[in-house]
């Protein structure tokens, strides 16, 4: 698997432009959309919302946009796993003498390059408005925050393009690999995160509560 394997991958989704710009649309508007409301809360009644911005307003931000990298790095990880079986072009990389394995593997750095750079105007815009905006004293963004939410953004958006992208090529449909990945992302996870009140060990095999472990 060489870089510009991998390159060419990344332009291989990058060229679905409608979906990237729903992407960064999408999640730097639920970035402004929190900050906004709690904004107009605090211009309401200070005392009782005294920070339109800080850590408070930034958390409930970031957890939003994670949301929504899940979902798209399901979008994006299927599609790019299923694309090239689904139109008929992997003969032609065959042909070329590229193993599916390579191709298997670029196109899971691909597919995690393109979701962190679609989401990432959305995270800027979030740590910009939590540091702009009026923020009561002891309740300002901290480095370490910042710096968590990011590598547990990160690290969503790895472990769910990789399952979607493997998903996506195992089920050789676009359609099909993205409906697995969200009932895997929000179903199964759930599911198990909520049996969890019966069995520890369940709690453990959820994949969200595993990448909160690491976090």
């Amino acid at each position: 698997m060489s870089p510009s394997l991998i390159w060419v991958e990344i332009l291989k989704i990058a060229r679905r432009r409608g979906m990237l710009l729903t992407a960064v649309g999408l999640t730097c508007f639920a970035a402004l959309a929190t900050f906004v409301t709690f904004w107009i809360l605090h211009v309401r009644d200070e005392a009782e919302h005294p920070s339109a911005g800080g850590e408070g307003s930034f958390g409930i931000a970031i957890t939003f946009v994670g949301l929504l990298a899940t979902v798209f790095a399901a979008l994006i990880g299927a599609r790019a796993g299923a694309y090239d079986e689904e139109n008929g072009l992997m003969r032609y990389w065959t042909v070329t003498g590229l193993r599916r394995t390579d191709l298997f593997l670029a196109r899971i750095p691909a597919a995690i390059a393109v979701v962190v750079a679609a989401i990432a105007p959305a995270f800027l815009i979030a740590i910009l408005l939590a540091v702009a905006l009026p923020t009561a004293d002891g309740d300002a963004v901290r480095a370490g925050t910042v710096g968590a939410a990011l590598w547990g953004i990160v690290l969503g958006v790895v472990v769910w393009a990789a399952i979607s992208v493997s998903i996506g090529a195992l089920l050789r449909s676009t359609g099909a690999g993205i409906a697995v990945s969200f009932v895997l992302a929000f179903v199964a996870d759930t599911g198990l995160s909520l049996l969890s009140l019966v069995s520890e060990r369940l709690r453990e095999v959820a994949p969200s509560n595993a990448i909160s472990v690491l976090t």
